[in-house]
């Protein structure tokens, strides 16, 4: 294993001027390297890391004792990196695998730098695993065999032969062997189809490209085009080979392949190092769902989190998770609660050890990619989907029908989320009422049944009682005493009431953070303001340095008092910057060990969840409303976020403006839009509720008629849905002008086209429009028509389980009864 060998290693760009002999150096991957043992054996290897070559094993197998060797010793070997031999390094065997058939060599310390050097151009390729499904477009480089008589040298024709290079799928064995790839025949020279490849390399482009496994045989036949494909072991559970990958300077990771376009979709804090998805066993601590560090005179060393105090709340989530995996109760369980009343601490003492959960892998869905757009052949289908601060989601994270398919097609995946509610005017770590988060009544539905749905996919989604169960936590929760005196959840307990807080506003700091931010001064509090209005925006992306400084500098003068203002005015751009400095490293100072106002991420700038909902002033500030709707580079998604958000803060005049800018799109939106169509539906319900906010009901009406004049044709269920919703809208506002004909007829026209459509809340909207239509008809007088709606309903709904259908079905047999 650690003999020295001879090898000899050239870069295409090295070979002598003129020389005909020589292969154009382009066919050549920079990488791509030739094996040779003189007199035994040759194949084709790929240079990994900085001193690594991973070739078949048994092209090497005469220098570790169980190949064919000639007399007098070790044969003689080179390696040649590129079109033609020049330079000669030493190398060792590092690792082996007989049953693989791998190896990896090792280049010796006096030619290294020459190596590296040679591959200073070259782009370093991902060791990877295949999916286990079959991996197309695949490509398959290296150099055919020749057949060898075992007296002489390899052949000068097979040393300056260009590689091949052929196109082919790589298909698992079902019985757990080695992997085959199948070429088109078509792309290989004969001699390879003869003789097969040993060491060639299975590549698969793209934006990240990898190394999939090794050549090690050809399948039988003289003419077949099938080879025998080895891959690497995962290097966790094998430490040879790990000690290896990192001797030769390559990560000591064989990758998922998928990695790249699953890290796409989630957060990098959901898989391991290979980018597999992590199991719910495996999530490292608490502070993973976004439970806070307890305040350092509280927490000790083996529990930073705070003591362990068991709730109510614990039972009922349990519960609601056994009926979600045995697929008797809704498969989404939202825990909603104020700031700090422990939700994700309670996800996190129960989700870990739940046994229902111990085969599933564990998905943290990243705000700017819903989950719902995962490619199927990524879904691991036993999955456990945690989406933390649903709030916070872009509107078209979730969607009701799309959610619902993709729960059908993987019955083992549940959906854990929290909702933060806005504080209410109690407890003495309240500084103002935030309502940032708060949906109006007419997103909520207050009207039920017949409101319309929130603009949020989100909302709508866990609004449903059919697909969701709902766990509140309230502002003060119950805990239950620990029994022993001593322990430190007692103590915090009794600190927490006398200081009128809950437990976890105790354990997060709330009042130090009270303090610490009225001790600051302007230029501080205008910081800590301005990025708490940030994240309250809807924007959904944290605050990048420079941009945090350019709004710091444009609001300073807006916030200072008058005297404060005289001597800001007077001061050096040196002065400014100490202020700026000092002001960022004060919002960032931990407080009690717990958190700080702010937090520097490497994205930027985040509010921590006390400023964003305890420091309010109200609407955003409209230098910063500005900057975002027309100096940042905001996405259609985001922009209807800042239309939502500017709807719940009362500010109409801004969310028309946000929804606008949807219709009047940019340059580049079509290019950054998966699902531009249904934003433009969302953004056209957006603008008449503006109109409906502000007393224009005319206006809104013609919305809403154009909209469903627009997209009436279309298919797609989040459309309709978004359709279904704009001709409840019509209905309600005629019936509110007192136009009760023209809302029949908006009633009518919903139940006429999604009467028999699949989708189960396009069935509550048709049992919504009959029960407004029935409603309507009685104001008009038509009593046997409203008793002939009434029995519609009943008929056709009857048998719903959905809850909301039938609290309508319910409505119907009472007025049918009277």
């Amino acid at each position: 294993m650690g003999a020295q060998v001879g090898v000899t290693a050239v870069s295409a760009a090295s070979a002598a001027p003129g020389s005909a002999a020589v292969p154009d150096s382009t066919a050549w991957a920079l990488r791509l390297a030739k094996v040779r043992l003189l007199h035994v054996s040759k194949g084709t290897g790929w240079a990994i890391g900085r001193s690594g070559v991973l070739t078949a094993r048994h092209v090497v197998a005469a220098l570790l004792g169980d190949g064919t060797a000639v007399s007098g010793g070790p044969p003689e070997a080179e390696v040649v990196l590129g079109a033609a031999p020049e330079r000669s390094f030493e190398f060792e065997i590092v690792w082996d695998d007989a049953a693989l058939d791998l190896a990896i060599l090792s280049i010796g310390a006096r030619g290294r730098v020459t190596w590296q050097t040679l591959l200073r151009r070259s782009e370093e390729h991902l060791l990877a695993y295949p999916a286990a499904d079959p991996v197309p477009d695949v490509t398959v480089v290296g150099l055919a065999g020749r057949a060898t008589d075992g007296r002489g040298g390899s052949s000068l024709s097979w040393m300056l032969a260009a590689p091949e290079d052929a196109r082919g799928t790589l298909v698992p064995d079902p019985d757990g062997g080695h992997h085959i790839v199948e070429t088109d025949r078509s792309e290989l020279s004969r001699a390879a189809w003869r003789h097969g490849m040993s060491g060639a390399v299975v590549l698969r482009q793209g934006p990240q490209p990898m190394v999939l496994g090794i050549v090690i045989g050809k399948l039988r036949g003289r003419r077949s085009t099938r080879f025998e494909v080895s891959t690497l072991p995962d290097p966790a559970s094998n430490d040879a080979l790990r000690q290896a990958l990192e001797a030769v300077g390559a990560a000591p990771v064989v990758f998922n392949m998928d990695g790249p376009e699953l890290r796409e979709f989630v957060t990098d804090d959901c898989l391991d190092a290979a980018w597999r998805p992590i199991a719910v066993p495996d999530i490292p601590d608490a502070g993973w769902f976004g439970t806070r560090l307890a305040r350092t005179d509280v927490a000790r060393p083996e529990a930073p989190y705070g003591t362990f105090v068991m709730r109510p709340e614990r039972t009922a989530l349990a519960d609601a998770l056994d009926r979600a995996i045995a697929g008797t109760g809704p498969r989404i369980i939202v825990v909603r609660g104020p700031s700090a009343a422990g939700k994700s601490r309670l996800v996190a003492e129960v989700l870990p050890t739940h046994p229902g959960l111990a085969d599933h892998v564990v998905l943290r869905p990243k705000p700017s990619r819903s989950i719902l757009d995962l490619p199927e052949r990524l879904h691991p289908g036993t999955a456990l989907i945690w989406m933390d601060n649903l709030q916070d989601y872009p509107a078209n994270a979730l969607s009701h029908e799309r959610l619902r398919v993709m729960l059908e097609d993987h019955p083992q995946t549940v959906v854990v989320g929290t909702v933060l509610d806005p504080p209410e005017r109690t407890g003495s770590a309240r500084l103002v009422d935030s309502g940032q988060n708060a949906r109006s009544d007419e997103d909520l539905g207050a009207g039920f049944p017949l409101a319309s749905a929130s603009l949020s996919g989100v909302f709508t989604t866990i609004d449903d009682a059919g697909l969701t169960t709902t766990i509140a936590l309230p502002a003060t929760p119950r805990w239950i005493r620990p029994r022993a005196e001593s322990d430190p959840a007692t103590w915090a307990l009794a600190r927490a009431t006398k200081q009128g807080l809950g437990l976890g506003e105790y354990l997060s700091g709330y009042h130090e953070l009270v303090d610490h931010y009225t001790a600051a001064g302007w230029a501080t509090r205008t910081l800590v303001d301005l990025v708490a209005d940030w994240d309250r925006s809807g924007i959904g992306e944290p605050l990048g340095a420079e941009t945090a400084r350019l709004l710091w500098d444009r609001l300073m003068p807006a916030q200072l008092p008058r005297d404060e203002l005289r001597l800001f005015l007077r001061m050096t751009p040196a002065e400014i910057e100490r202020q700026w400095r000092g002001s960022l490293a004060y919002a960032c100072h931990t407080v009690v060990g717990t958190g700080a106002l702010l937090r520097m991420t490497p994205g930027g700038l985040v509010s921590s969840e006390f400023a964003r909902i305890h420091i309010d002033r109200g609407a955003i500030g409209g230098q910063i409303w500005d900057y975002l709707l027309h100096e940042h580079p905001t996405t259609p998604v985001q922009r209807i976020s800042l239309g939502l958000r500017a709807l719940g803060s009362g500010t109409p005049q801004r969310a028309l403006r946000a929804f606008e800018s949807i219709l009047f799109f940019r340059d580049d939106d079509l290019a950054r839009a998966d699902n531009m169509r249904l934003l433009e539906v969302v953004a056209r319900r957006g603008i008449a509720l503006y109109h409906t906010r502000t007393g224009r009901d005319a206006q809104a009406i013609m919305v809403y008629t154009d909209l469903v004049d627009t997209f009436g044709t279309e298919t797609d269920a989040d459309i309709c849905e978004q359709l279904a919703q704009a001709l409840l809208g019509i209905g309600l506002t005629f019936s509110k002008l007192g136009s009760h004909g023209q809302a029949v007829s908006a009633y009518t026209e919903l139940v006429d086209r999604y009467r028999d459509h699949p989708s189960p809340i396009l069935a509550e909207y048709v049992a919504k429009a009959l029960l407004g239509q029935a409603s309507t008809l009685a104001e008009l007088g038509r009593h046997d028509e409203e008793r002939a709606a009434y029995a519609d309903i009943v008929a056709r709904y009857g048998d719903d389980a959905a809850p909301a259908v039938q609290a309508i079905v319910e409505v119907a047999r009472a007025a049918l009864d009277s």
